[in-house]
């Protein structure tokens, strides 16, 4: 189903956190933005800006009459002065640039979250940037967030609720044979370039190609546009030259740039080169394709769930791949549980029995308590991430999961996860994921884990967090992998507690296979695996998605900054994850500096952003 589950529970931590009661659990899709709002552009009344004396009433003097220059205004404007024969600068009218919305320095309480605030400070290019945690939120899901469900539907058919500004649902639609709108982003599967990514939608853009500007050829990324169902040509950046000249330093200059699409067209890069006696640039080749008719991507509906009891559709998607969407109207595993605090006076909740049909049973009577807390720590053993967690073994017990395991409520495993064996992939001996220690409250077994990692070897650089992500929610190992053997009372692949709340907190120092990353195209995953893989194929980011939001599960990052960029790093990825799955990546994902191989502040930090997150 297309719907997260979004915990807010209680958690005791040392000297972190107090304790409290149990507060509302609700069902959620990820909306359309990580806090659910729009910020407020209005600054605050009492703010102060300098304008470089733009502003009425100043009089500034000057020494030479007759020059002019151009001077900074307004929010990240410019204005023209010159200086009279008074010897008195005089200003024209300020430009501000275009979309700015803020005087820089200044700050703001803005909405965040489910209808909670923040502090935002305006940044240097005239933008309110959210800084802190968000407090007071009142809501029970995110503005603009989607819902759908196939319960009270005929075969075939679902229905779908919208989240309010207030931050409440609305009621379910009628019954419908077939969404228009595969990912909830309010653009038609008609004109929607990837009806797999909430955030491509008609009129969206992203880059594209290379570009040669100004005399030193650097290359600068252009852009293309949505225009539904396929992309406009990537076009040039406004900065770069007009585009027929060129400068040819080295003889061997080159542009790149992609042709237009609609739906089922591949997309074509093209080159083009400079001349270097001309200094004009060749035609562009090869060629761009025809636009193929759009009734050649017919989408196909299927059922999925364990009970066949959900709905999914192939589509085609902006690469003009057939992929399948996520599953809606999924149901729960038969004989698991889930914990609501619905109609249940304060510090008690109601537990609900998955039944056969794979859909949740009535409610119990409510019982008093706090609940339970299962963290996994899932970290990367492949190459010298591994010495640095084993070298910080003593670190992450005394900062991390020490204070979690101060609170009786909670418990902490360990899981680690390399490549698969396979091809260009991994070596003989990796494992794509290895249960080692299922959630316990003994702080030595864990720390004894973590000091005592098998390190892999691996043969590129993405890993397969992705696979270790999707066991531990609840899906099928892959027969290379060595998943946990839980004891009686334990469900799914983490040994989780059935009533307990679960985060995973992925330790990694780089981006992971079968995952998307904003550095590349909507819908592009970072080094799909290939065919060299047995069967049954390895899980994208979609089916593991599904199934964390479907299970509960909070997805928290320890990563080192992205200081170098492109589709290697793992911050932006887990950030991007994070903001998938309805999680603010700013709360969720902890940084440490590139190359440092202490990880005391990363650790500490974790434990108070669990803390926050689950926390009252």
């Amino acid at each position: 189903m297309t719907r997260a589950w979004r915990v807010s529970v209680v958690v005791c931590i040392g000297w972190l956190a107090g304790c409290g009661a149990v507060s509302r659990m609700v069902e959620e899709d990820a909306g359309t933005g990580v806090d659910g709002g729009a910020l407020d552009a209005a600054p605050d009344t009492d703010a102060t800006a300098t304008d470089s004396g733009v502003d009425a009433g100043i009089v500034e003097p000057c020494s030479t009459p007759g020059t002019s220059e151009m001077v900074a205004c307004g929010m990240c404007g410019q204005a023209d002065r010159f200086c009279t024969s008074a010897r008195i600068w005089e200003y024209g009218t300020c430009v501000e640039r275009a979309g700015s919305v803020c005087m820089p320095g200044t700050t703001d309480s803005v909405a965040c979250g489910m209808c909670g605030t923040q502090t935002a400070r305006c940044t240097t290019e005239c933008q309110w940037a959210p800084s802190g945690g968000c407090s007071g939120e009142m809501g029970v899901c995110l503005p603009g967030a989607t819902d759908r469900t196939t319960d009270g539907c005929a075969a075939g058919s679902s229905r779908a609720r919208t989240c309010a500004p207030t931050c409440a649902w609305a009621g379910f639609s009628a019954c419908a044979a077939r969404p228009t709108d595969f990912d909830g982003d309010g653009t038609p599967y008609e004109m929607d370039c990837d009806d797999t990514n909430a955030a491509v939608r008609a009129g969206s853009t992203e880059p594209c190609g290379m570009f040669v500007c100004g005399a030193v050829p650097l290359p600068t990324s252009g852009t293309r546009t949505c225009v539904g169902p396929g992309w406009s040509a990537c076009e040039r950046p406004a900065t770069c030259l007009d585009g027929t000249m060129c400068v040819a330093m080295r003889g061997s200059e080159f542009e790149t740039r992609l042709c237009a699409t609609d739906r089922c067209a591949a997309p074509v890069l093209q080159q083009r080169t400079c001349d270097f006696g001309a200094s004009l640039w060749s035609a562009w080749g090869p060629s761009c394709p025809a636009p193929e008719p759009a009734t050649s991507c017919p989408v196909v509906e299927g059922t999925c769930g364990a009970c066949g009891e959900g709905l999914r559709y192939e589509i085609c998607n902006g690469s003009c791949a057939r992929v399948w969407t996520e599953c809606i109207g999924i149901g729960c595993v038969p004989g698991t549980t889930r914990r609501d605090a619905t109609g249940c006076p304060a510090g008690e909740y109601r537990v609900r029995t998955c039944d056969a049909t794979c859909r949740l049973g009535a409610a119990g009577a409510c019982i008093a308590g706090r609940p339970e807390l299962d963290v996994m720590l899932l970290v990367d053993v492949t190459g010298s991430h591994t010495t640095i967690v084993t070298a910080n073994a003593m670190v992450l017990a005394a900062e991390l999961v020490g204070p979690l395991l101060a609170d009786m409520n909670v418990n902490v495993g360990v899981a680690t996860f390399a490549d698969f064996p396979f091809g260009a992939y991994g070596t003989d001996g990796d494992l794509p994921f290895n249960g080692v220690l299922a959630p316990t409250a003994d702080l030595t077994l864990v720390e004894a884990s973590l000091r005592t990692l098998p390190g892999m070897s691996g043969g590129d650089l993405p890993e397969a967090a992705v696979e270790a992500l999707n066991v531990l929610a609840g899906g099928s190992a892959h027969p290379s992998s060595r998943p946990f053997a839980c004891a009686s009372g334990r469900e799914g692949g983490g040994c989780w507690r059935p009533l307990a709340d679960r985060a995973i907190v992925v330790i990694t120092d780089v981006a992971q296979h079968n995952a998307p990353h904003p550095a590349l195209p909507a819908g592009t995953l970072v080094s799909p695996y290939g065919s060299d893989i047995p069967l049954p194929a390895a899980p994208t980011w979609s089916g593991a998605r599904t199934l964390l939001r479907g299970g509960g599960f909070g997805l928290f990052a320890i990563v080192p900054t992205d200081s170098v960029g492109g589709a290697d790093g793992a911050q932006p990825q887990f950030e991007f994850l994070a903001t998938d799955l309805g999680e603010d990546p700013t709360q969720v994902v902890v940084t440490y500096p590139m190359g440092t191989t202490d990880l005391t502040a990363a650790a500490r930090t974790m434990a108070m952003r669990l803390a926050a997150y689950y926390g009252p």
